[in-house]
């Protein structure tokens, strides 16, 4: 059968009668296949295409000519573009929405009948039912919560006998919640049963012979609760018509991280279970922030999402990289972190020579774990759009599509999850890594850390930022920086982000914003999140990511702009509040922080 979509509220009122002209409207539904709607989602993915195409032209043309009439209409004209794209593209993506209702509605029957089956009582309850959510989506839920209320119900939660025993109340209580976000749909499965026995997971695989007690051991608490979604895995005594056949939970974890998403477990023993869906929101077309690098004489990209760490071998001390069992890996942040060089896996003749080469090193994350990536040579970031790989391709698991990148040239989308296990970088392999992470963490006299940014001012040196405060690093050319009455702005993620001359704010300087962007052409910017508004603290220089293991001393400061000093490689480094800062900037008179000479500033007022 050939799924449709229907469209509502689609009137036509030349087609009605003289009586019929004179009641109401009568809305119209039409039905479109889905194979139709996916490809007008492809084609406005080529609309990003050649808007990113036109982009790099408009910078050519500003360089060569940047006061020309033409250009400007250029711009103001593919700023539009830019606009009507991003609407078409979300039209067609709330077409594709159905409500979680149409979901949830055969749940409730079910527990009613499981219930009365296994004769316990529930209290079921649903929460945020009414978000739409892609269908996409909605298939996936429709068919895992189906296994996991019945697997909570006979599983989780305790019959009338074994509640009252505990002192609990004789009615169960089974509910399911929904959130949404920017990114992501969350659904989480909860109930106040008798939670997950670690001890019976590791015994049953042992039974099966998935791990040895030596490798549960070191196992975390995590990884032991997803052994349940492993085939043919159940701890169930007997098989019912409700459960226990040890299938069902396998392709609940498939369907799920087939669409990009993940599954998490919480459970304490006598008090419940918590099952957390994490479920990434398709897009209308897949665009992906991206980094470009090249292995050998290869182009890759790399989903920003999936980078931590971009560090230049050069800049590295080479005690650093070590061999161990034959495998280089670096020591950075107190973890042993291996390097992988995939010229070498696919066998592609010549490889890296991380010792020698100039290279650089993206560390790259997996769930729990990280692996970095031996490049030659970093380029730049960029929006691509992912296309889908032929037949053949699509079965490699190291890559999640292709692209075209602004050279022209088709650059394969590195699958950081797929990629991790066909180096065997998960597994046995993670066991012995967590081992060795455990290792290290028991070397260090204090397992308490905090991760900071160094950054420098032009007039002061040695400050920090909290790691968890910045959403990202970026530099700007001046040519970006708009101003908007007192207000610095750049263009960022189809907004505007505020500038901080974090310098200034502090009373570090004298000098205004505008004197600062004539003596450099580009600006650091650490951007941080403040109640879910982003704004860029404008620095000198971003040095380094690094981690103190010593208390942050409040009493050393007499500013409320600082949060403390702490000390990081024998140096006093004072750390910056970010909250005070943003604060301070939003009540500062406008004369603080611009002088009146600054004409951008005057013609904006």
């Amino acid at each position: 059968n050939q799924e449709v979509y229907d469209l509502p509220e689609a009137t036509d009122k030349i087609s009605q009668g003289p009586s019929q002209a004179n009641s109401e409207d009568v809305a119209e539904k039409i039905s479109v296949p889905v194979p139709k709607l996916d490809y007008l989602m492809e084609m406005s993915g080529e609309l990003t295409v050649l808007r990113n195409t036109l982009v790099k032209t408009l910078e050519v043309l500003e360089e060569n000519n940047s006061q020309s009439r033409e250009t400007e209409i250029f711009s103001d004209t593919l700023e539009e573009l830019q606009k009507v794209s991003s609407l078409i593209q979300g039209g067609l993506s709330d077409v594709r929405k159905v409500s979680l209702q149409t979901v949830t509605r055969p749940l409730k029957r079910i527990i009613r009948d499981v219930s009365k089956t296994m004769d316990k009582e529930i209290n079921f309850n649903i929460y945020n039912e009414s978000i739409d959510v892609d269908t996409a989506i909605g298939k996936i839920l429709s068919n895992t919560l189906v296994h996991l209320v019945r697997n909570g119900v006979d599983h989780g939660l305790e019959t009338r006998d074994e509640r009252l025993k505990a002192g609990k109340p004789v009615e169960g209580d089974f509910k399911i919640e929904f959130e949404e976000d920017e990114e992501n749909i969350h659904c989480r499965i909860i109930d106040d049963g008798k939670g997950i026995n670690c001890e019976v997971l590791k015994n049953k695989a042992i039974e099966k012979g998935i791990a040895s007690r030596e490798e549960l051991d070191l196992m975390p608490q995590s990884m032991i609760f997803a052994l349940i979604f492993h085939s043919g895995f159940s701890t169930a005594a007997e098989v019912t018509d409700i459960s226990g056949r040890g299938v069902g939970m396998d392709m609940v974890r498939s369907s799920v991280e087939d669409i990009g998403g993940k599954i998490q477990i919480q459970s304490e023993l006598g008090v419940g279970t918590t099952f957390h869906l994490i479920l990434p929101k398709p897009k209308s077309v897949m665009i992906i922030k991206s980094l470009l690098l090249k292995i050998k004489e290869e182009t890759y990209t790399i989903p920003i999402d999936d980078i931590s760490e971009v560090l230049l071998v050069d800049d590295l001390s080479r005690d650093m990289i070590i061999e161990l069992e034959g495998v280089n890996v670096i020591k950075h942040h107190g973890v042993l972190i291996p390097l992988v060089d995939i010229s070498e896996f696919w066998e592609q003749g010549q490889t890296v020579n991380i010792h020698k080469d100039e290279c650089a090193i993206v560390i790259v994350r997996h769930g729990d774990y990280q692996f970095g990536i031996v490049a030659s040579e970093i380029f730049d970031i960029e929006e691509v759009v992912v296309k889908k790989l032929n037949s053949c391709l699509s079965k490699i698991p190291s890559f999640s599509g292709a692209s075209f990148v602004a050279n022209g040239e088709v650059s394969l989308i590195l699958n950081i999850e797929g990629l991790a296990k066909e180096m065997a970088l998960v597994g046995e392999h993670a066991i012995r890594k967590h081992e060795d992470q455990m290792a290290m963490e028991e070397s260090t006299v204090n397992n308490n850390y905090e991760e900071y940014i160094l950054c420098d001012f032009m007039n002061k040196k040695g400050y920090a930022v909290e790691l968890d405060k910045i959403v990202r690093l970026e530099e700007f050319s001046k040519s970006r920086v708009e101003f908007s009455g007192r207000n610095a702005l750049v263009r960022y993620d189809n907004s505007f982000l505020k500038l901080l001359f974090t310098e200034k704010v502090l009373g570090f300087t004298s000098s205004s914003f505008s004197d600062y962007l004539n003596t450099n052409e580009c600006i650091n910017v650490a951007v941080v999140d403040v109640e879910g508004q982003k704004y860029g603290l404008v620095v000198e220089q971003i040095k380094d990511i690094s981690l103190s293991y010593g208390p942050l001393d409040s009493i050393a400061v007499n500013s409320e702009d600082f949060k403390g000093v702490t000390f990081i490689e024998q140096k006093a480094i004072t750390v910056l509040d970010v909250e005070v800062l943003v604060r301070k900037y939003n009540t500062l008179d406008p004369g603080q922080l611009e002088d009146d000479s600054n004409p951008a500033l005057l013609l904006a007022s």
